[in-house]
């Protein structure tokens, strides 16, 4: 049986206007923390939705606790890096 869960957060949008998706790596603006966003699940209140976690500082919120521009995406877990070939370069 799948559980039901309500969308716990709504989408942040980043200093460059990104929409943040899941596995983001994100800097916070203010601070120049690093977080890493995932899907967050919160079992006692039925809730999910994406968290900004960084478990080297035990950081671990709800991504919406930070307003709109606060964060700046640098990268993406889920997207692998690839060097430049000798044609690109």
């Amino acid at each position: 049986m799948k559980k039901e869960y309500k969308n716990a957060c709504e989408k942040v949008v980043d200093c460059n206007g990104k929409v943040i998706v899941n596995h983001d790596v994100c800097k916070v603006v203010s601070t120049g923390e690093v977080v890493i966003v995932e899907i967050g699940i919160n079992e006692h209140h039925k809730t999910q939705g994406l968290a900004a976690i960084n478990d080297v500082i035990g950081l671990k919120d709800w991504l919406d606790v930070y307003p709109d521009g606060a964060l700046e995406v640098i990268g993406n877990m889920a997207v692998s890096y690839e060097e430049e070939s000798e044609n690109e370069k």
